[in-house]
């Protein structure tokens, strides 16, 4: 009798669906989303990014193929499908090559949309979802201020009731689509300071006292419009209000969905970004042979490849979760920072100087930042790159404290942090010490686990 290998896939009477669990139908739609980039923004993505801003159109050509309403009723236009039906969009909006369009896209697609569907009344559907999710409307999401980006709890633009309407004073900051929205979903307080007094408005553009003050120049998501916005006095209906002093809650719910669908789209243009290092390496050779034949790269490339396969099936996990309606915060922080750390290496090295001639363009471009030597210019990069790494740190710890109870888990996080940190001279040279404490209030040295680790 020939025994089975233990490699082997035994069937099962009954067994479950294959996970993650993609079906014919996302793979048409992932399909469907790679062919519109590859034809509709792919070639045009350069010429957009020196534009800094890409054509109206686009956004009526994506409503029409459904892009804007996957998870929509179809009451209002859309298609009813579910969180895997989104993943799917994302992967094949990757293929577009163009950060800028992409983020655009979603702002409309998965942070503005889902939260008018699930606040809104009927008749705000009908007359701000229904033509959004056609893509006959542009929509934006406003948050952002000057004195805080994800401090929402101190958002400082304030609605007023006077009669049957609301007097919107204040000012909004890096709004994406916000140069040509429609329509913007606007966190505003309307009640006292703090969570609590914080609500959502639905805000027509055409208002009196709205202008846009300019369109932001970054140095990424190029032909992504990001605009600083002011409101003096603009006056809405009260019925554009959807709830009251309900704001913060669902900014904060909201949020995981946005996490999620951020570190999808983080994970497919990492794929991306590698199969072009892949093939570059194949194709330029150096003392005989293509460099990606060389050794180092093989190992390079093998450390990339598991580090998107671990961070691809970190949020598959979390999108199993929030698509089955449970709590998914710790999961989708897992996946973020993981992905953070990945993204962060790169694959600009393979092209060599090939890969820095942009980089040189636009620092000459700047005669300040030109006079200063190239070593300035990598010591900057090294410091950020530190920074970076520290706030991602402790963004983990404080996001895990507030989502974690049981003692032992926080034991657990606290023990892999401080590994991380020993593991990481980065990291390490600016990890807190016993003695200090987090912003949770806690001194570390209170833990058991941190004896053992110091």
């Amino acid at each position: 009798m020939s025994q089975t290998s233990i490699t082997q896939a035994t069937p099962h009477v009954g067994e479950a669906p294959a996970f993650p669990y993609f079906n014919e139908e996302h793979a048409m739609l992932r399909e469907t989303v790679k062919q519109f980039c590859l034809k509709e923004i792919a070639p045009y993505g350069e010429e957009w990014d020196e534009a800094g801003i890409f054509p109206r159109e686009l956004f009526k050509k994506a409503g029409d193929l459904g892009l804007f309403g996957i998870r929509t009723d179809p009451k209002w236009g859309g298609s009813g499908l579910d969180w895997w039906a989104t993943a799917a969009y994302v992967d094949g909006l990757s293929y577009a090559n163009n950060g800028g369009v992409g983020m655009a896209l979603m702002v409309q697609s998965d942070m503005t949309l889902p939260a008018l569907e699930e606040l809104g009344t009927d008749e705000q559907r009908e007359e701000f979802l229904k033509p959004a999710v056609a893509g006959d409307y542009i929509a934006a999401l406003g948050i952002s201020e000057p004195g805080g980006g994800s401090d929402v709890a101190n958002i400082k633009t304030r609605a007023r009731f006077d009669g049957d309407d609301l007097v919107i004073s204040g000012q909004k900051l890096w709004i994406t689509n916000g140069t040509r929205s429609d329509f913007i979903l606007l966190a505003v307080r309307t009640g006292d300071e703090g969570y609590k007094g914080i609500s959502f408005v639905i805000f027509p553009t055409n208002t009196p006292g709205f202008s846009v003050g300019k369109k932001l120049k970054k140095i990424g998501n190029l032909s992504s419009d990001t605009a600083e916005l002011f409101f003096d006095n603009c006056r809405v209906p009260r019925r554009y209000l959807l709830e009251l002093n309900k704001g913060f809650y669902y900014v904060m719910q909201n949020f995981q969905g946005e996490r999620l669908v951020a570190a999808l789209g983080a994970v497919h243009k990492m794929e991306r970004a590698l199969e072009f290092a892949i093939n570059y390496g194949k194709e330029r050779e150096a003392f005989g042979q293509p460099i990606g034949s060389f050794q180092v790269w093989r190992h390079r490339f093998a450390e990339h490849l598991t580090s998107i396969e671990a961070g691809k099936w970190l949020c598959y996990r979390a999108l199993d979760l929030i698509n089955r309606g449970q709590e998914a915060v710790r999961e989708i922080t897992y996946g973020e920072t993981l992905l953070l750390r990945s993204g962060s290496k790169g694959h600009v090295r393979l092209h060599a100087d090939h890969g820095r001639v942009r980089l040189h363009h636009r620092i000459s471009d700047r005669p300040r930042l030109a006079r200063r030597p190239l070593e300035y210019h990598r010591r900057r990069r090294l410091r950020n790159h530190e920074r970076d790494h520290r706030q991602t740190v402790e963004a983990v710890a404080q996001s895990l404290w507030r989502n974690c109870f049981n003692r032992q888990c926080r034991h657990n996080i606290f023990s892999q942090l401080f590994s991380a940190a020993v593991s990481n001279p980065c990291s390490a040279r600016h990890f807190p010490s016993k003695d200090d404490a987090l912003s949770i209030g806690t001194p570390l040295a209170q833990y058991s686990i941190v004896e053992t680790i110091y």
